[in-house]
């Protein structure tokens, strides 16, 4: 496809384009030699509008009304398309024009096409639907890619690659020649209705997810080259294309969605967090699916998994919302991950979803730290209420003032909490006094043991080495590291750590909630991003090969509670790299019992309609 699709590609305005090969429609020899007097570019080619008139006359001031409106929904069509303009119209109407744009007719009696800019091909009358091409500057896509026309949820690659130019190369990342290239089809081909409420909606999903037709390569080289192109779509992914939205790419994950910072990634550049200077850590393992959100105003939202918070802390540090929903409340069918048990679908987004507003009584669990914890927190809890509070970092002034209006909004005060302290007073019956020790190795032990058993390493690592002759794939130190530590463990001890989960899952239920209330909605709040740097080739003190620790994001993997990660704000630094002031994102998560996915979107989209939550922009500062 590839030197077909170098063909297809144009400027029109001053935006490339990529013509998709099939047409819509054909206009007829006599509409053709209309077009003899008019200028084209390369190929006979020649930008045209398609509009839709049923009333018996068509003025200048229709047009520029009605092109208005396209500006402000579609980043696609530009004034350039204006060259010519396509009127639908029914058979039996005889529009009266006037205007000085050249007006071709198609009668809507025969066909109809969706309104929006199109290429005309004087050479075949042919209309072509468009593209608009944008650049992967920050290295967040695997593959670019276009559905097959006559199955939407069947994929083939864009191959389609620009040379890169020196104002797009980001701070002192490893240039390539190359820059992908991700064709964007125009919003204005499919307008939103009550059966595709998400009509013309552009995402990206995560390369762990099977798209028919394409490779998942799970963040490594040899996984890819070694298994085919996917013989379905996941289920998820089709229930989104059913509802009208748009897939335009692959996002890059770390391999086998392991925790790894940017040094440790091999065989492809980790993509860029765009925030502040663009030298700051994007976290990992949904690490494409978060920069692409936060980096491209042209994407509207992006697909990730979340296992052991690989959306919730990808989302905090590129200053985005992200959410990890009730486990099992989405089907893994055709995503790749370690183990099902903890692995989940979710979304990153720059604004809060629209599910309808609700009226509920609402408690606010707000845990803390101990005065003789040091700052920041290891479990990044809130300030002790006794602290001393002119030590509190702008980080933390803007969660307290935060804090304050989500109290006013939702007509609650916090309830103030050690989590330690509550787990030594109330912990089930033979369960040690540290959380670390209850809790800590049990992440590890079952990602580990399972990416092996069921994960299907094991079974990855066998075919490479018979088709390799016995050669072994090229995998990271950090993840090989893990690999051995689940080869170590035993059945006896995997059913040791499940029966852990499940009583860890119970106290935070009965215990930590506390009993259902039909009346009251209680959420669990903590911070998630201070705004701290964390430069992208800063080397960890010790490197983390095992995490034995209690974890804020255990209320997700271990208990399954939905968790939403939500922007709050953003602070000054000055940046060792360029030696000025940039602004980091400020973030807090959202935890609520299990179950309550849509009153906890509702309650953001209440609090983004209040003012209390803002949509972030894309780019290096959010507001």
């Amino acid at each position: 496809m590839e030197g077909f699709e170098k063909t297809r590609q144009c400027s029109i305005g001053s935006n490339l384009y990529y013509l998709l090969p099939h047409s819509v429609a054909k206009l007829s020899p006599q509409q053709v030699a209309r077009l003899d007097t008019l200028d084209t570019f390369d190929g006979g080619l020649l930008p045209v509008t398609v509009l839709t008139c049923n009333r018996p006359c068509f003025t200048n001031h229709d047009a520029e009304s009605v092109c208005e409106k396209f500006s402000l929904k579609d980043d696609v069509w530009c004034q350039a398309f204006l060259k010519v303009v396509v009127l639908q119209q029914p058979r039996h109407l005889h529009c009266e024009l006037r205007t000085d744009t050249p007006i071709l007719f198609i009668n809507t009696s025969d066909r109809r096409l969706a309104n929006g800019p199109y290429v005309v091909c004087k050479a075949t009358g042919r209309i072509h639907p468009v593209c608009r091409l944008y650049k992967d500057t920050h290295h967040a896509f695997v593959k670019a890619i276009l559905p097959i026309r006559t199955r939407k949820d069947n994929f083939h690659t864009f191959s389609l690659s620009a040379s890169e130019s020196p104002m797009s190369s980001i701070g002192r990342l490893p240039s390539t020649s190359q820059q992908r290239m991700i064709a964007v089809p125009s919003r204005l081909y499919t307008m939103p209705s009550k059966s595709r409420p998400l009509a013309g909606l552009r995402i990206a999903v995560k390369d762990t997810i099977h798209l028919q037709g394409l490779k998942t390569g799970y963040g490594n080289n040899a996984w890819h080259e070694l298994y085919p192109p996917a013989k379905t779509t996941a289920p998820a992914i089709k229930l989104l294309l059913a509802a009208g939205a748009v897939v335009v790419g692959k996002l890059k994950t770390s391999e086998f969605c392991e925790g790894v910072d940017p040094h440790q990634w091999i065989g492809s550049t980790c993509p860029v967090n765009p925030r502040g200077d663009g030298e700051q850590k994007p976290s990992s393992s949904s690490t494409g699916s978060a920069v692409a959100a936060a980096a491209y105003p042209w994407l509207d939202c992006t697909i990730g998994t979340d296992t052991g918070g690989s959306i919730r802390h990808p989302a905090g540090v590129n200053g985005l919302f992200g959410n990890r929903p009730t486990q099992t409340a989405i089907s893994l069918v055709g995503v790749l991950g370690a183990t099902d048990l903890l692995n989940t679908l979710g979304i990153f987004a720059r604004d809060a979803a629209t599910f309808g507003k609700i009226a509920r009584k609402y408690k606010l669990l707000y845990p803390v730290r101990s005065l003789q914890q040091e700052h920041p927190s290891p479990h990044r809890w809130f300030p002790n209420p006794l602290a001393d509070p002119s030590k509190l970092s702008e980080a933390e002034k803007k969660i307290e003032a935060f804090v304050l209006r989500l109290e006013q909004h939702l007509c609650c005060e916090r309830t103030a909490f050690n989590l330690d302290e509550l787990w030594r007073a109330m912990k089930p019956r033979g369960q040690p006094d540290s959380l670390d020790e209850a809790t800590g190795p049990i992440y590890s032990a079952l990602v580990s043991y399972s990416a092996l058993h069921a994960g299907g390493i094991n079974d990855f690592l066998a075919s490479y080495a018979s088709s390799h002759s016995g050669a072994a794939p090229q995998l990271s130190d950090i993840v090989s590291k893990r690999l051995e530590y689940g080869r170590s463990l035993t059945h006896a001890q995997i059913a040791q750590h499940l029966d852990s989960m499940a009583v860890f899952a119970r106290w935070v239920e009965n215990v930590l909630f506390g009993p259902p209330d039909e009346e009251a909605i209680t959420l669990l709040i903590f911070p998630q991003s201070f705004g701290v740097p964390d430069y992208r080739d800063d080397m960890p003190k010790h490197e983390c090969v095992i995490y034995d620790q209690f974890s804020v994001y255990s209320f997700g993997y271990l208990v399954g509670c939905p968790d939403y990660t939500v922007p709050i704000g953003e602070v000054p630094f000055v940046s060792r790299v360029t030696g000025e002031t940039g602004y980091l994102p400020v973030s807090l998560s959202v935890v609520a019992r299990r179950g309550n996915d849509v009153p906890l979107f509702d309650i953001l989209t209440l609090l983004e309609e209040k003012g209390v939550l803002s949509a972030v922009k894309a780019g290096r500062r959010m507001y």
